[in-house]
């Protein structure tokens, strides 16, 4: 397995990558109208999913909730 040191530099890398990439998902879909076909509701949908997405990664990589 990893080393003490090594196992807190690579889960908060992880989950940070995941924050990254789910904020990303929003700023994409809401700056970017083509990406999610349909009424505007969709990308409502679509950029409060992947926001939710990046909460639960901030929650999950701070250690708030166990």
């Amino acid at each position: 397995m990893f080393e003490s040191f090594l196992a807190v530099p690579l889960h908060f890398t992880v989950e940070f990558l995941g924050f990254l990439v789910t904020a990303g998902g929003v700023l994409l879909v809401a700056t970017r109208p083509a990406l999610v076909p349909g009424p505007a509701a969709n990308r409502i949908a679509v950029a409060l999913g992947l926001g939710i997405l990046a909460a639960a990664q901030v929650a999950h990589g701070g250690a708030f909730v166990e």
